[in-house]
């Protein structure tokens, strides 16, 4: 199967919305401020191909994938705890803690699969593209387990 349907398939099954596709048109998502529903966007894969495996054949593609886990952000929202004591819930406990659990679950399902993930490297994002979501932008290397 290929990758991108792959992704595609186990996303879905997660019950996520999912995108695919350029940066600039990811920019067009447009969120009905549905707080509850996460957004998986895709940005094109980058696929390494070997010439030859060290016996001889073709050896294993490695795909470069990088994704975003988003939810809809409220713009007014603090980042964490910054406004009016440290008792206010920021956007870092009501949006990226949750979504760090549900990114779990994905990265589960990836190491169940028949792709050998190598690296996995996150970085938080807040109020990202023109519907203001906040979330997490992973990258990582997939391989086929053969």
């Amino acid at each position: 199967m290929d990758i991108v349907e792959y992704i595609e398939t186990e996303v879905l099954e997660l019950q996520w919305f999912f995108s695919y596709g350029n940066l600039a048109n990811q920019n067009l998502i447009e969120s009905q401020k549905d707080f509850d529903k996460i957004y998986f966007i895709l940005d094109p894969i980058i696929t390494d191909e070997p010439d030859v495996s060290e016996f001889g054949g073709d050896g294993d593609n490695v795909y470069t994938v990088r994704f975003m886990l988003l939810v809809q952000s409220d713009l007014d929202g603090v980042y964490f705890k910054q406004r009016d004591g440290f008792d206010k819930e920021g956007k870092y406990e009501k949006n990226i803690l949750p979504l760090k659990a549900e990114l779990k679950r994905f990265k589960d399902v990836l190491d169940c699969s028949d792709y050998e993930r190598t690296g996995w490297r996150i970085v938080e994002a807040i109020d990202i593209k023109d519907a203001n979501f906040d979330g997490l932008i992973v990258t990582t290397s997939l391989r086929i387990n053969e």
